[in-house]
């Protein structure tokens, strides 16, 4: 999953490669991480934004792209639900 971060990757894709069921493979990643597939993928993803963010160079809208939202609006929905901050925020107050 960290080498595709910037893929849309389903569930049912997850499972097959682990050889279980949709539903079990949720069930058994969530027992073993404490948070589901989704979650983690998305913390994942706000975690390399971060990184990202840090370039002045980049846009919004790239680094939403280059690490898998749609758009820069769902990534500003994300990345609001990890950090309490918008993107715009967050650099602001970590930019180096």
């Amino acid at each position: 999953m960290n080498s595709r971060l910037g893929d849309d990757i389903a569930l049912s894709e997850l499972a097959a490669v682990s050889g279980l069921s949709a539903g079990h493979f949720a069930f058994a990643f969530k027992q073993s991480m404490g948070i589901s597939p989704h979650g983690w993928l998305r913390r994942q993803r706000i975690d390399v934004a971060k990184t990202l963010l840090r370039n002045q160079q980049l846009s919004l809208s790239s680094i939403a792209t280059s690490v898998g939202f749609g758009n820069q609006s769902a990534f500003g929905v994300a990345f609001r639900k990890e950090t309490r901050m918008t993107p715009t925020a967050w650099r602001r107050l970590h930019w180096s």
